[in-house]
């Protein structure tokens, strides 16, 4: 567990604990040790796993015996809301190992005598909800419907209606209710320049449109970059990296970090001492979009300290997750700092592409702006960069200069490292320059 990836207080915690046959399972780990406390359960060398949800919603894995500790969860601007009954009878359906048990236990703590009934009438007894298609949200229809225009698989107005009506979308659907979202979706991917259209019905993506579809990001996304990248293009002083986070975690596309009530006092002051410009409007206090644009902010400040080369267990600390939620933000900033580098050449947005395509390259491994040239060579990461760094081989230049004997002595580099940055570099070597 503790030689998995950085050495973090999370990933001892969670090795102390599986000493002790027990774990604990939840999106904030890294994947490696959420697949091997798995496999460590299947196997029953562990005894006993607190989840969060997550493990009974993804992963095929049945146990003896399922407590529930909680029937409510924290939702975003609703504060504490009671979980669907089809969320219990899927951790409830977990209880009962095939081929071990006749039969498997679910129990739910109900913390008050008053929610016994409650409980048994509504969640044991009760049958869960509808289930109903994700094309009804506008941003999956959004999405489909341009991606359907872009490949060529519908051409015309009349095209898109009946295939939209054949989905489970549009069986759940009337035929009114279909066509005006449909007709909304249109109106918008028109206004912003993604489709054209004619008279007698035909659409076609523009250039725009299309490489918005390649990209697999949300229609409202990249309205969301184009936008941001004129305003930052019309700028003529250099923008912190902070106005660009804060750009794509504007986005529908990045899943922000929760609030704590300690985050809103901190950001708040934050933002009275930040003089620089943001790329979108800041609302009111009073706007209810205030408490996101703040969530926003937190998730831009985690992309900071991370290419700021701050150590995970800082970031763990600090904004109170796990390995894995960096891991989440981080992949999905680089994807979408990568679909910004892409419309801003789109655009002819030539002042930001340079600062988009190094900010890429250092969310993507975590590093300085000194490190930029050293990770383009293949096999060096951010510890590698580093210690080269710190070590006087500050440039390229510099590395194929250095004699190769001195380069393998550094940690975590080795004659094989070095053997394969000379080859990149043009500069190959005898085995005998290996020689210590």
């Amino acid at each position: 567990i503790v030689t998995l990836g950085e050495k973090t207080s999370l990933a001892e915690r969670l090795a102390k604990a599986i000493q002790k046959g027990v774990a604990f399972h939840h999106a904030g780990l890294k994947p490696e040790h959420r697949k091997l406390i798995e496999n460590y359960f299947k196997s029953n060398q562990i005894k006993c796993v607190c989840a969060t949800p997550t493990l009974a919603a993804g992963v095929n894995l049945p146990a003896r015996r399922v407590i529930i500790l909680s029937m409510s969860r924290y939702e975003v601007g609703l504060g504490s809301q009671p979980i669907k009954v089809l969320e219990y009878k899927q951790q409830a359906g977990r209880a009962g190992r095939p081929k071990f048990d006749k039969e498997g236990e679910a129990i739910i703590v109900a913390k008050k005598a008053q929610n016994v009934r409650r409980y048994l009438e509504n969640y044991c007894l009760g049958e869960p909800e509808m289930i109903w298609s994700k094309l009804a949200s506008e941003s999956a229809l959004r999405s489909h419907v341009l991606a359907a225009i872009a490949i060529g698989y519908v051409r015309t107005i009349k095209d898109l209606t009946r295939f939209i009506r054949e989905t489970f979308y549009g069986y759940q659907n009337d035929l009114g209710t279909t066509q005006f979202q449909i007709k909304n979706v249109l109106k918008f991917l028109i206004e912003e320049g993604m489709l054209q259209h004619d008279e007698s019905g035909n659409i076609r993506t523009t250039r725009f449109g299309l490489r918005v579809s390649q990209l697999y990001i949300d229609p409202l996304s990249a309205v969301i970059l184009r936008n941001g990248l004129q305003k930052a293009n019309e700028i003529e002083n250099l923008l912190p990296e902070l106005a660009y986070f804060q750009l794509i975690a504007a986005t529908p596309d990045l899943r922000n970090l929760y609030l704590r009530q300690k985050d809103q006092q901190e950001l708040q002051k934050m933002l009275i001492d930040y003089t620089e410009d943001f790329l979108v409007e800041i609302p009111e206090q009073w706007d209810p979009d205030f408490e996101f644009f703040l969530m926003q902010i937190k998730s831009a400040l985690l992309l900071k300290y991370w290419i700021d080369e701050k150590p995970e267990d800082t970031l763990i600390t600090r904004f109170n997750i796990g390995s894995g939620d960096i891991l989440y933000l981080t992949d999905n900033a680089k994807w979408l700092l990568y679909a910004a580098v892409e419309i801003a050449r789109l655009f002819g947005f030539k002042r930001v592409i340079k600062t988009l395509n190094e900010l890429h390259i250092r969310v993507a491994h975590g590093i300085k702006k000194e490190l930029v040239p050293l990770v383009k060579l293949k096999g060096i990461g951010r510890v590698r960069a580093r210690i080269l760094y710190n070590n006087g081989y500050k440039t390229l230049a510099a590395i194929r200069k250095a004699e190769p004997r001195e380069l393998a002595r550094l940690p975590t580099i080795g004659p094989e490292i070095v053997r394969s940055i000379k080859e990149q570099l043009k500069t190959p070597m005898q085995d005998t320059k290996l020689a210590v």
